[in-house]
């Protein structure tokens, strides 16, 4: 899926609040995805953090005091429709900041921010090295960008092989995953983690 197609697809909040019905849905972890993200923050007072890919700001629906504890939120998205749907969500407070980035070309200073956070969508990134410069950019020193990202050999390919007799290619983009994105990673960040450990080190992240 190339850039323009994937700009298509997000260009409005349709096709992600399907795929967030779904997990609701059909998910076995009853503690939530969204949740359960969130137990891998540190997110102390006073920090500044931006999100990037917010899409519809959903996981921030409800977390008055992790909200709270930002000197400074800045929730950014490419697509203005998505950062439409995350301003309605998240219209109570409005201590929130928003604005329309690239990771390819982050809008911010040099070591602005203490906290990054990218789900599910580094593997949209065109240019992943040059989005991973610009994450490292502006970040502070001993900074944390946290992502999440999903694994290969799960249900989806087992999908792909139930339709493996007819001529359809796979749907499915492996730019980053839990098996290769440690690699990527590493070129930018000394201290990569898979998992929920912290390592005060410069421009650290966590992968989950």
């Amino acid at each position: 899926m190339d850039d323009i197609e994937v700009k298509e697809q997000y260009s409005t909040a349709d096709n992600l609040n399907i795929r967030i019905s779904i997990h609701k849905k059909y998910s076995v972890n009853k503690k939530g995805f969204w949740n359960w993200i969130f137990s891998n923050y540190q997110i102390e007072d006073g920090m500044s953090v931006l999100e990037l890919g917010c899409g519809t700001g959903e996981m921030w629906i409800g977390k008055d005091d992790l909200i709270k504890r930002c000197s400074t939120l800045i929730l950014s998205d490419q697509s203005e429709g998505m950062l439409s749907m995350a301003k309605a969500n998240l219209r109570e407070y409005d201590r929130i900041e928003y604005r329309a980035a690239d990771i390819q070309d982050i809008p911010f200073s040099d070591g602005q921010f203490d906290i990054i956070i990218a789900n599910m969508m580094l593997y949209h990134v065109p240019d992943l090295s040059k989005g991973l410069q610009e994450v490292h950019r502006v970040l502070k020193e001993n900074g944390t960008f946290y992502c999440a990202t999903y694994g290969e050999n799960g249900i989806k390919e087992h999908i792909e092989l139930l339709f493996d007799d007819f001529p359809i290619s796979s749907i499915y983009n492996y730019n980053f995953t839990l098996q290769n994105g440690k690699e990527k990673l590493k070129r930018y960040f000394p201290n990569v983690e898979n998992g929920c450990m912290k390592i005060p080190s410069k421009s650290q992240m966590q992968m989950t």
